[in-house]
């Protein structure tokens, strides 16, 4: 190879270590999600194919109850997660294991607390569902998902946080296995309740509930016995406390950016088509919509995760340019594959409603649908922008703008053309995509406008704080270090005291909200029930 041509091969080697990194982590992840969100979503597909003589009504009722369990559980959890994953990934990168178990053990105590308020929501969403839908038989099937769902819930919360803990190592491939198999069994077990048990709504659910639990003990048997890590803190000091305050500032952006996701896509179009306009046929066009829609985004969230997994953990390493360089050509990757998308859309739109259903009613609607999607399926880049503004810190800034953009503005002209357009469905998903490339363009200002070199010295001075112990890792010659110093910090009486003090007041504070998480539930679980 000639000087001139090796010299360009190594100015480019960049290009070829984030494609490397993109197939080696991002494609399983995305197919992970793919198949975790084909468990919900697939029952669509075998309803509108079924014999039942409500397929409307069952379509309606299982995208409602779908809704409320994304709704009251999902945000949660993926929200929690999302977090949780930014931090642990920015942890291993600078090669603070332990701080990163900390992270994993704070969300999975709050989403343990999570399961009373939920568990009594649930209860009523048939009446929540006759409120909204109008229709008896469609409340009725929305109750009974909710209903099966709940004992999946626990399960549920497990398995995806030790995803996203496995997914902040760069360990992906074989719980991507792990989804696959679930998802075949998935698919078997509702194929027999849904054609030859004839179980509808109940038997959606059950299957569900089922692969889900084996989803949980495949994780459990493989951090068991498999990936062991010991990364349980051994001891509490004033720094993990604070860093609560740092883990809320993740988590709490996570939930309200799946919050915004779901008032666009599910709690706007409900109000506008099914209950304010009362357009049974347009709702089913839209449910099989936002199933395919769904499907397409779960490729998108893997995608984005790793973004913020590579680009958190180069941040980690204090590596900005090469960081600032993965997001780069992460956005360029998904631009071109969303036009491949679109365009295929566009093509295959006049047979795609056929893939879902086989009532004419409903396939004579879905090809102006499925153009419009393809026109629009471009603002979805801004999941992208979205991990890689996780990864770098400024996911509360994402969050304000996705609000403003995709929640005032968005869910207005939703409410305007959903209402007053013949085509609800297409319309709902048209201002859609407008909104969400509006919000794209101003995170993409706002994140190549910051300084790159800022943002990665922010995440080692608050990592550099948080690395307080040494539990399992004392092999390790960072948090051998580090742990000294955090030994010397706390040598002196004073200090002792001062972190006693706030040990104990947080002590209080956890178990105040713990016994009022419980005595809340309670109160509404006998309300409901009498």
């Amino acid at each position: 190879m000639s000087p001139e041509k090796d010299s360009l091969f190594s100015k480019y080697k960049w290009v070829l270590n984030e494609i490397k990194f993109l197939n080696v982590v991002g494609w399983p992840t995305a197919i992970g999600f793919f198949s975790d969100a084909l468990q919900i979503q697939i029952s669509t597909v075998l309803v509108g194919h079924s014999s039942s003589t409500n397929i409307k009504q069952l379509l309606n009722g299982l995208f409602v109850g779908q809704s409320i369990y994304v709704i009251t559980s999902l945000i949660i959890l993926q929200g929690l997660t999302t977090g949780m994953t930014a931090l642990c990934a920015q942890a291993f990168g600078s090669s603070n294991s332990a701080t990163a178990g900390i992270y994993f053990y704070r969300a999975f105590l709050l989403a343990i607390l999570t399961c009373f308020p939920i568990w009594a929501f649930w209860i009523k969403v048939e009446d929540i569902s006759m409120y909204l839908l109008g229709d008896a038989l469609e409340a009725r099937y929305a109750g009974q998902y909710t209903t099966i769902i709940a004992f999946g819930y626990p399960a549920n919360l497990y398995y995806r946080l030790t995803y996203g803990f496995l997914q902040a190592q760069q360990k992906v491939f074989v719980t991507t296995l792990f989804f696959l198999f679930s998802t075949f069994l998935n698919l078997i077990l509702q194929y027999i309740s849904i054609f030859i048990l004839e179980l509808e709504a109940l038997g959606v659910a059950m299957a569900y509930v089922a692969s889900v639990n084996f989803v949980a003990l495949q994780f459990y048997i493989y951090i068991r016995f498999i990936n062991i890590h010991n990364i349980m803190p051994s001891f509490w000091t004033l720094e993990v406390l604070d860093g609560w305050m740092h883990f809320f500032n993740y988590g709490i952006a996570g939930m309200l950016q799946f919050v915004v996701d779901t008032v666009e896509r599910r709690i706007i179009p409900i109000l506008v088509i099914g209950t304010l306009a009362g357009d049974t046929i347009q709702l089913a066009v839209y449910t099989i919509l936002n199933v395919f829609w769904f499907l397409l985004a779960t490729l998108t969230l893997g995608l984005s995760t790793a973004v913020t997994v590579r680009v958190g953990g180069l941040l980690g390493e204090e590596k900005p340019n090469l960081s600032k360089r993965a997001a780069t050509l992460s956005l360029v990757v998904a631009t071109i594959f969303f036009l491949g998308v679109g365009a295929l859309l566009l093509i295959l739109s006049p047979w795609m409603g056929y893939l879902f259903t086989s009532e004419l009613e409903l396939t004579s609607r879905l090809p102006l649908a499925f153009k419009v999607l393809g026109c629009v399926i471009i603002g979805d880049i801004c999941y992208i922008i979205r991990g890689v503004m996780n990864g770098c810190g400024q996911q509360n800034i994402n969050t304000v703008i996705n609000i403003v953009c995709i929640i005032i503005i968005g869910g207005s002209l939703e409410f305007v053309a959903g209402y007053y357009l013949e085509w609800r469905a297409a319309a709902c998903y048209l201002m859609m995509g407008i909104v969400m490339v509006l919000s794209a363009v101003i995170n993409l200002f706002v994140i190549y406008c910051a300084d790159w070199n800022r943002l990665s010295r922010n995440i080692i001075k608050n990592l550099a704080v948080r690395n307080v112990f040494a539990s399992g890792t004392q092999n390790d010659t960072q948090d051998v270090v580090n742990y000294q110093s955090i030994e010397n910090l706390l040598s002196s009486q004073e200090d002792n005291n001062y972190a006693n003090k706030y040990r104990n007041k947080f002590i209080r504070l956890l178990f105040r909200y713990f016994c009022c998480l419980l005595v809340g539930g309670i109160v509404f679980v006998f309300a409901v029930v009498y």
